[in-house]
């Protein structure tokens, strides 16, 4: 025979410690994807349901088959939270792999199979042979399934007490504490289960005040060593502490939630806890642009504030999803004033150094061009002085043709060099509008026809800007090489993409040179500072011409598409 129960006296006990574990398991559950955290909350649970078995047992109008039937809902209790015990330690302990995968799965047949055992009993009394009341004591026959299940739980529990001590050896630091705390607990649900089988101890209720122990226990391990939370502690810190800004966007649109750095950047704004997404968009419109492309490429923002001066940021939307499922949306706002500031920086400087070389490059354009003309006209007048002087009238007359001719051509030179500026420097117009308009110019001045040929992608993804400049002025020297020395009728300007490289060709149908006949170097300065310009835009020039086939001016880029400059400024923003 076994004495199934006894009755119970501080009922008000036994709810307050149920309430208590109902609480610990939905402050629990905000953890339940966290290794053990499931096992935890099942086992206060099964205790939780297992004291209100209790309870209802005791109830004075309560027949035997009603406490039969609660008894063994508290039987099935005892069981199923010694299984999750096992269960918890093991995961929370980081130690499943020591035990074979076929086992947990026996333990856990044989755990739901007294279950079905007990609901069954009537039927095959293998449980109870025999259950009756002598006064408020339940008695019962135990069947074989019962020492089975004994045998069984006594089994989960030496094991979760085994696995509570090697983790206790094994971790260090505050996952010590965590196990010590662990295995404390559990030693006094077990001890409070033991007592409660003692007659003479029922009196002090141990039961329902082991259960309660170990709860105090496991709620202080919570709020004091944050036992599932370490992580998201750690994230959450992170998180609050990061100098990016960081708005968390739930699926109906809603601020959930934002952390200091996303307060202070958006300050002045219509953002707070709660608030509408869209009514920060429509005040901040980037915001708008960044959660319209619907992708992670940053989207950049300026932002005035007060005594502090301009302050840039990339904004950047990040889906929250949960398979197909969309929680919400993060907004990250990262702020680049200190990256942005330095390519201006680096930009003003490559403007600058850009300016000198082009000062050198003129100045030397005119010590070898006009300069030289200009001495040349010296010594000529001079020597008409002479001619004059000496009565040479008609030598002197064809001596003022002569000079006549060069003052013309040296006028043209200017004139085409400040419309060559002109043209280059235009910010109002792009690379191919600016060729457009030089061509139609020249045309119309020179008498010499232009084609011009371009490829079917737009130039702008060809060219960075100081390739575009310098590819520029080099058409523009070419076609004013043709107009001096070529005697064309015809020049052609192609442009196309050939084997991941940009081929410039500007070619006319003029008398040609003997590159033989060059000076020394076989450059003359002109070609000089084509071929500087090719280099300075990451190119290369090459000039094929024979006398009488006319001339060839060939300029290779590789295709690369953005300045350093440029392609920093998008990684910044990234």
């Amino acid at each position: 025979m076994l004495t199934l129960y006894y009755p119970i006296t501080h009922m008000e006990l036994y709810l307050f410690v149920v309430a208590v574990h109902i609480c610990l398991a939905s402050y629990t559950w905000h953890f339940r994807n966290v290794p053990g955290a499931k096992a935890q909350i099942s086992c206060m649970v099964c205790k939780g349901a297992g004291l209100l078995s209790l309870v209802w047992v005791s109830g004075s109008n309560i027949d035997l088959t009603g406490k039969s039937f609660a008894l063994g809902l508290l039987r099935i209790a005892m069981y199923f939270s010694s299984y999750f015990w096992f269960l918890q330690i093991v995961q929370l302990s980081r130690q499943e792999e020591k035990i074979p995968v076929a086992v947990r799965y026996t333990l856990a047949a044989l755990i739901g199979l007294t279950g079905l055992a007990i609901l069954t009993n009537p039927w095959h009394k293998l449980y109870w042979r025999e259950i009756w009341l002598d006064a408020q004591p339940v008695i019962g026959m135990p069947g074989p399934a019962l020492v089975a299940a004994n045998l069984v739980t006594l089994l989960l529990c030496i094991l979760a007490l085994l696995f509570s001590l090697r983790w206790v050896f094994v971790a260090v630091g505050l996952r010590r504490s965590q196990a010590i705390l662990y295995t404390v607990a559990g030693i006094v649900s077990v001890t409070g289960i033991m007592l409660d089988r003692i007659p003479e101890m029922r009196s002090m209720e141990p039961l329902p005040l082991s259960f309660l122990l170990s709860g105090i226990l496991i709620t202080w391990g919570f709020y004091r060593l944050q036992v599932y939370s370490i992580l998201p502690l750690a994230q959450e810190a992170a998180v609050m502490n990061m100098i990016d800004g960081l708005l968390v966007v739930d699926e109906q649109g809603y601020i959930a939630d934002m952390n200091p750095a996303a307060q202070t950047t958006l300050v002045g704004l219509p953002a707070k806890i709660g608030g509408r997404i869209e009514t920060l968009a429509a005040a901040w419109p980037p915001l708008l642009e960044a959660f319209d492309q619907n992708t992670r490429q940053a989207v950049e923002a300026v932002q005035e504030y007060p005594g502090e001066g301009t302050r840039y940021f990339a904004l950047t939307v990040t889906l929250l999803e949960i398979g197909d499922y969309k929680l919400g949306q993060v907004v990250l706002i990262k702020d680049v004033t200190r990256q942005k500031l330095d390519q201006m920086k680096i930009l003003e400087t490559e403007t600058a150094l850009s300016i000198l070389a082009e000062r050198e490059r003129l100045g030397r354009e005119l010590h070898d061009g006009p300069v030289q003309t200009w001495n040349f006209l010296h010594l000529e007048l001079q020597s008409l002085r002479l001619l004059l002087g000496g009565g040479r009238i008609e030598d002197s007359e064809k001596q003022v043709e002569r000079l006549i001719g060069i003052v013309k051509e040296q006028n043209t030179d200017a004139r085409e060099s400040i419309v060559g500026l002109k043209r280059s420097t235009a910010s109002s117009q792009d690379f191919v509008a600016n060729l457009k308009n030089y061509l139609a110019w020249y045309e119309k001045t020179n008498g010499i026809v232009t084609c011009l040929t371009l490829p079917d992608e737009p130039l702008t993804s060809l060219f960075s800007q100081t390739s575009e400049v310098q590819l520029l002025r080099i058409i523009q020297e070419a076609l004013t090489n043709i107009r001096k020395h070529a005697k064309a009728r015809h020049a052609r300007i192609v442009i196309e993409t050939i084997e991941g490289q940009v081929i410039v060709l500007i070619e006319d149908d003029g008398c040609g040179f003997d590159r033989a006949a060059l000076p020394a170097g076989g450059k003359n300065f002109g070609m000089q500072i084509m071929a500087e310009r090719a280099a300075e835009a990451g190119g290369c020039l090459r000039i094929e011409s024979n006398p009488g086939v006319g001339t060839k001016v060939k300029v290779c880029f590789c295709l690369e598409k953005k300045e350093s400059g440029e392609e920093n400024s998008e990684n910044a923003a990234g």
